[in-house]
């Protein structure tokens, strides 16, 4: 087995009922803008969850204007990515999304990104919940091998 069959095996591995509801919200929300939702942080672990936890989300897109609120937060996502967002589905769970195109994605976890933030992120255990296509799940892969 490949490296990147064991990134792709292990990726989607996740064990949450309640992810499939927010999934298809966001799926809902931003239709084809939505390339992929990767879920991450201490929900995706029965051994670091709490009871003030949040499910932690990455929103992966080719069109990430579509996710800012406001001209004021397009352009601070292009110098200090990722914007981080709060919200909650009607009687449903809290969670914090955070946006970022596919080519930051890229650049972030190589050898040109800007900061450490998204190496030590993709880098971690993580679990890609959505993906539209197997070009968009590669990438994902790619990015997360790039990281470690």
């Amino acid at each position: 087995m490949s490296v990147a069959e064991r990134v792709r095996d292990k990726l989607s591995r996740y064990d949450d009922p309640e992810v499939p509801r927010i999934v298809e919200h966001l799926r809902a929300r931003y239709d084809d803008a939505l390339a992929a939702v990767i879920f991450y942080g201490s929900l995706l672990s029965a051994e670091t969850r709490t009871p003030t936890s949040f499910y932690d989300f990455y929103l992966l897109t080719d069109q990430p204007w579509r996710f800012y609120r406001g001209p004021f937060q397009a352009a601070l996502s292009y110098v200090l990515p990722p914007n981080v967002y709060y919200e909650r589905i009607a009687a449903g769970p809290r969670f914090k999304t955070c946006a970022m195109s596919l080519a930051q994605l890229a650049v972030e976890t190589s050898p040109a990104a800007h900061d450490l933030h998204h190496l030590g992120r993709f880098s971690k255990r993580f679990a890609l919940v959505y993906a539209r296509d197997a070009a968009t799940r590669d990438a994902v892969v790619d990015a997360a091998i790039a990281a470690m």
